[in-house]
């Protein structure tokens, strides 16, 4: 019974969360030395993210510096580091 109540309970949290401008992501990882023999292997993970959102530019400078947006339009805080 509690599993069901669980299920209904997600499947809710689906239909309340809509972001329109989320087109996805992808995270990613490979050795730094993909011919490296030692253990543990150093390795580098890659995250990306891909949205629309026309009231902001993104930029080589945005993404070099690691800017901040601060989305206060309709009450709403988004911060995007």
């Amino acid at each position: 019974m509690l599993f069901r109540v669980w299920i209904l309970f997600l499947l809710l949290l689906v239909n309340t969360s809509l972001a329109d401008h989320y087109k996805g992501g992808t995270l990613s990882w490979k050795p730094t030395n993909p011919y490296s023999l030692t253990s543990p292997v150093e390795i580098t993970i890659t995250e990306r993210h891909s949205w629309t959102l026309t009231r902001y530019q993104c930029n080589n400078n945005i993404i070099n510096t690691l800017g901040t947006y601060n989305d206060t339009q309709n009450a709403t805080t988004a911060t995007i580091i």
